[in-house]
């Protein structure tokens, strides 16, 4: 009987995860909508209401399609992303923003945790993932750079983080936190693959259950 509650276990934890993290989302981005003022328009400007609607995109399309699974270096650029997103906030920018709000959250707190927690327990691609692509996770971060830098900070807009901001920390400072983000991204990279491909040789070291 518990082996086949295991075997049926799984793929309910895999829907349950998924669904919950494309809810989290939804509700972050309602919740910004109808309670603040600027709404979340200009908010979809910055890394992470970017990565976390990706993220939503990505773990809804894996519902309904086996190829998103099959994909495990998109899967885990969304992990690092979000990843990374919940750990700038937390250390760097509470201060700077609203703080907890429930938003904030789900979005910075919830989301990460939900994230890895599918990485680490759902499917086995994680095994997959090639040396080079947590370097190659870094492209979509430096398109955002450039358009933090290149669109946003030259069309008069607040930069969306104060330390991609000449104005605010110097140029000098940009360049060295683009150097230490980028250094970050790539190692994080490495741990969250290592920590896959770790979590697939635990659970194929216990014996498949037999219905």
């Amino acid at each position: 009987m518990n082996d086949v509650t295991g075997a049926a276990g799984r793929p309910r934890l895999r829907g349950v995860l998924r669904v919950v993290i494309v809810a989290a989302v939804l509700l972050a981005l309602l919740l910004v909508e109808t309670t603040s003022r600027s709404g979340v328009l200009w908010r979809l400007t910055t890394f992470t209401y970017q990565v976390n609607v990706l993220a939503a995109v990505f773990y809804a399309w894996s519902l309904f399609s086996a190829r998103a699974d099959a994909r495990p270096g998109l899967r885990g650029a969304v992990v690092l992303y979000v990843v990374v997103a919940g750990l700038v906030w937390n250390v760097f920018l509470t201060d700077q923003s609203m703080g907890y709000t429930p938003a904030n959250v789900l979005l910075h707190v919830v989301m990460p945790v939900l994230a890895l927690t599918d990485w680490l327990l759902v499917g086995r691609s994680q095994g997959d993932v090639r040396w080079w692509q947590p370097i190659a996770w870094l492209a979509y971060p430096v398109a955002y750079l450039g358009l933090a830098l290149a669109v946003l900070n030259e069309a008069g807009r607040r930069a969306p983080y104060y330390f991609l901001d000449p104005d605010s920390v110097g140029t000098a400072a940009v360049v060295g936190n683009i150097g230490l983000l980028a250094l970050g991204f790539v190692g994080l990279g490495y741990v969250i693959t290592a920590l896959g491909r770790a979590s697939v040789a635990a659970r194929a070291r216990v014996p498949e259950p037999v219905a």
